[in-house]
C-alpha cells in the first residue's frame, strides 16, 4: 500500500481537547475564493498546541480542513504570530514550516470526505505561548501558496486566535487504519506525549483483523513533539476493506506508557475497535492476457478520488500503486490530484497496446478544467491524443478516449506499450504581465522597418517554450491615421531568424521579432496567442 503522511487519528484529537474561534474575516479589499481555509466545521479550528500548566510550548499547529499538497509549504515570513495584550502585541514570524501530517477526514469524525492536514509552525528562539496567553495568527500567501489537491490556492486569513489548550486527560481516543498513512499501519492516538523511554514492546499489544489475531511487527512514536502520541504499529499484511473488523489492545507490562505531561503511567485497555478508512488501493496480481487490474471496484469518490484500471495484453506480474504527487510540475503545467505508479509487461507493438483507464472524481478536478483540457503524463512528458487507427498506440502513449462520467468526474483511456508513472495536469492561465521594455503596449511603437526587434513579457514564472500558439505570432497592417503618438524603439538586436527565449533572472520571455523592410512606411499590429487561450498586441508604426 502507498505510505502518505497523514494522520486522521488527530482530527478527533483537535475535535476533543481544542476548540479556537473561527477565521476573523479578510480585510476589505482582500483575495478570497476556494481551497485550503482555518475555518473549520461548525466554527472549529485547531490553531495553537496541546501542553499542561507551567508547560509552555515553542510551536503552533495549523490545522487545514483540506488535504494540501505537499509541494506547496509556504515561506515562514507568509505567517505572522502576534503575542501579547491587545494594542502591544509583539509580532513574530516562525522559523520553519512543515506538513506534519495530511489525508483522509471521515465522517465519524464530524468531517466530511475533503480531508484534514496539519501544519507545524516552529516558533523563534526564546518565544514561548502558555496557557491562556493572547495570540492572533496572520497567513499572507506570497511567493509560495498553500494549495489543496484541486491546485486551488488558499485566500490567507487575518487575526485567527491562537490557543494553547490545557490537557485534561490522560488516556487513549482513537485508533485509525488509514490507507493514506499505510494500510498495514495501526495508529493509536493518546491524549499526552509520552517520556520517550517507555515506548511499549510490540508484544505487548494484541491487534486483532478479521476475528484473527495478528502479530505486530513494530512499534514507533511519531511526531512526538506535536502535544499528543500517535503510535504506529506495523501489521504484518494491509487491511484492503473499510468493512474489516480491526481491534487493538493494550498490556501495560513490562514496560508503561509514562505521559510526558504529568509523569503518570497508562493503565492496561481491552480490545478497542478501530476505524478503517482505505482511501485508496494499490493492486497487484499475475495476469493472463486480457485480463485486468483496478484499484478500486467502483467509481471514484472525494474519499477515493481516483481509480486506475489496467488491462495487459501479454501474461506477466503488473501492480498499481497510487500515491500523493511526487514528481515535480512539467514546464507550463500544474500536476493535481495523486499519481499512478503502474508496473506491467510491455505490450508486442503499438498495434495491440496495453490499455490503461483513469476515473478521477471531480473533487481534485481544477476549476475550469475538463475531460476534453485535462493533460496525461508519463514520466512528466505530456502525452498526446492518438492519432493512428482506432485502438493503436499511435504514438505510444496516447490519449485515446476522454469522456465527462457525470458530476463532474472525468474518464480517460491511454493505449501504450510501456508503462511507469502517471500523472495528471492542466495549463493554469499563464498571467501575462504585459509587454516590456522596448516594447510598449499602451502606445504605438515607433520602429525601423527590417529591425529585429525583442519583444519581452513574463508569464509569472517559466511555463515551458512551448508557450504559442500556432503561427503565433502574427501582424497585420493597420491604417496610419488612426495612431496617436508613439514612443521610439531604442533597442534592437542583431538580424536573424526569429525565436523565443526565457530568462530566469528576470523571469522574462524574448521572442526575437524579425520585421521586414518591405513594411517601411506602413503600420502593422503585432498579435501574441498562448496555448492557455489568452493574447495580447501591440501596435507599431514603421514610418521613420
Amino acid at each position: 500500500m502507498p505510505r502518505r503522511s497523514n494522520r486522521t487519528a488527530a482530527l478527533s484529537l483537535a475535535l476533543l481537547l481544542l476548540v479556537a474561534p473561527a477565521a476573523a474575516p479578510a480585510p476589505a479589499g482582500a483575495e478570497s475564493g476556494g481551497g485550503p481555509v482555518v475555518q473549520m466545521l461548525d466554527d472549529f479550528a485547531m490553531v495553537g498546541e496541546l501542553t499542561t500548566v507551567g508547560q509552555p510550548v515553542d510551536h503552533v499547529v495549523l490545522a487545514w480542513d483540506e488535504i494540501i499538497d505537499p509541494r506547496f509549504l509556504p515561506d515562514p515570513d507568509d505567517f505572522t504570530i502576534s503575542i501579547g495584550p491587545a494594542g502591544s502585541e509583539v509580532d513574530h514570524h516562525p522559523t520553519a514550516v512543515s506538513l506534519q501530517f495530511s489525508g483522509a477526514a471521515s465522517d465519524s469524525f464530524g468531517f466530511g470526505g475533503d480531508g484534514v492536514s496539519f501544519m507545524r509552525l516552529e516558533l523563534p528562539s526564546g518565544v514561548t505561548l502558555d496557557v491562556d496567553e493572547r495570540a492572533l495568527l496572520d497567513y499572507v500567501p506570497d511567493a509560495v501558496v498553500v494549495r489543496d489537491l484541486a491546485q486551488t490556492p488558499s485566500p490567507g486569513f487575518w487575526d485567527v486566535p491562537v490557543s494553547v489548550a490545557e490537557i485534561g486527560i490522560w488516556a487513549p481516543i482513537a485508533f485509525i487504519v488509514d490507507a493514506y498513512h499505510g494500510a498495514d499501519k495501526l495508529v493509536v492516538a493518546l491524549s499526552n506525549p509520552i517520556e520517550p523511554t517507555s515506548l511499549p514492546d510490540r508484544s505487548q499489544f494484541t491487534v486483532t483483523v478479521d476475528s484473527v489475531e495478528v502479530e505486530v511487527q513494530a512499534v514507533a512514536n511519531l511526531y512526538p513533539n506535536i502535544g499528543m502520541t500517535f503510535l504506529e504499529l506495523t501489521l504484518p499484511d494491509a487491511i484492503t476493506s473499510e468493512t474489516t473488523p480491526v481491534s487493538v489492545a493494550y498490556d501495560a507490562t513490562p514496560t508503561t506508557l509514562i505521559s510526558r505531561f504529568t509523569g503518570t503511567p497508562l493503565d492496561s485497555f481491552g480490545s478497542s475497535g478501530a476505524t478503517v478508512i482505505i482511501s485508496t488501493n494499490a493492486a497487484g496480481a499475475t495476469l493472463v492476457a486480457g485480463e485486468s487490474l483496478s484499484t478500486s471496484t467502483g467509481a471514484p469518490t472525494a474519499g477515493d478520488p481516483l481509480a486506475t484500471t489496467i488491462v495487459a495484453v501479454a501474461d506477466g506480474p503488473a501492480a498499481i500503486t497510487e500515491s500523493i504527487v511526487t514528481e515535480p510540475d512539467p514546464a507550463g503545467y500544474s500536476l493535481f490530484g495523486f499519481q499512478s505508479e503502474i508496473t506491467l509487461p510491455d505490450a508486442p507493438d503499438p498495434s495491440t497496446p496495453n490499455v490503461l483507464t483513469f476515473a478521477i472524481d471531480a473533487s481534485v478536478v481544477p476549476a475550469g478544467q475538463t475531460a476534453a483540457t485535462v493533460v496525461v503524463f508519463r514520466n512528466g512528458v505530456a502525452v498526446p491524443d492518438c492519432t493512428g487507427a482506432p485502438g493503436e498506440a499511435v504514438p505510444s502513449p496516447c490519449v485515446s478516449e476522454r469522456i465527462a462520467l457525470g458530476d463532474g468526474d472525468i474518464g480517460l483511456t491511454v493505449l501504450t506499450v510501456q508503462a511507469s508513472t502517471w500523472n495528471l495536469g492542466f495549463r493554469p492561465p499563464f498571467g501575462f504581465g504585459g509587454f516590456q521594455s522596448p516594447v510598449d503596449g499602451a502606445v504605438p511603437n515607433l520602429a525601423r522597418a527590417g529591425s529585429a526587434i525583442p519583444v519581452r513579457f513574463s508569464l509569472d514564472g517559466f511555463r515551458g517554450l512551448e508557450i504559442l500558439e500556432a503561427g503565433s505570432p502574427s501582424s497585420r497592417p493597420v491604417d496610419c491615421a488612426s495612431l496617436t503618438d508613439g514612443d521610439l524603439i531604442e533597442q534592437t538586436v542583431t538580424s536573424g531568424q526569429s525565436g523565443l527565449s526565457y530568462d530566469a533572472a528576470t523571469d522574462a520571455y524574448t521572442y526575437v521579432w524579425k520585421t521586414a523592410k518591405e513594411w517601411n512606411g506602413t503600420c502593422r499590429r503585432l498579435a501574441v496567442s498562448f496555448v492557455d487561450g489568452s493574447s495580447a498586441s501591440a501596435l507599431f508604426d514603421f514610418r521613420r
